[in-house]
């Protein structure tokens, strides 16, 4: 009887560590990562204050900066693309060979000049933000015990261009 009982144990343990049981685990396992991984990188439900004049002014001033970047890093990279090719001309005009050295650099320059197109463009268009929404402090009239006084009011100004 205690053989029996022995031999049930085994076999459960047989069925339990199956191939279709493991790829199971790993699927379920992964299912719960994938969920946990969504739930943490999702988007915010209430999303935080909008961007200030500052902020506007400083992301334009980035944006700037890396079409600069973009724009001047592409001419330098034309020219020592214009050198290359120049230096090789001679010995290609005398050998009779055609060769595509320099053009690999003029590509990489042009898309890297045309890169800097719209980024400069998003640049001009968070400036213009940054111009129309601004944080002031109004004088205003204030009663105050029988007299007429300034208080400084914060408010939000929009500018609207017509």
């Amino acid at each position: 009887m205690e053989e029996a009982h022995w031999s049930l144990l085994l076999n459960a343990n047989e069925c339990f560590f199956t191939t279709k049981n493991r790829f199971m685990k790993k699927a379920i396992l992964f299912t719960i990562l994938l969920v946990v991984s969504a739930a943490s990188f999702s988007q915010q439900t209430n999303p935080s204050q909008p961007l200030a004049h500052e902020n506007y002014l400083k992301k334009s001033k980035n944006q700037q900066t890396v079409a600069l970047v973009l724009l001047g890093s592409g001419f330098v990279v034309t020219v020592v693309g214009f050198v290359v090719a120049s230096n090789h001309i001679w010995e290609d005009f005398f050998t009779g060979r055609e060769s595509a050295r320099g053009t690999g650099a003029a590509i990489t320059a042009l898309a890297l000049m045309a890169g800097s197109v719209p980024v400069y463009i998003a640049s001009r268009k968070n400036r213009r933000k940054a111009f129309s929404l601004s944080f002031t402090n109004e004088k205003r009239p204030y009663l105050y015990k029988n007299s007429l006084t300034n208080k400084f009011i914060p408010s939000l100004t929009l500018g609207v261009n017509l």
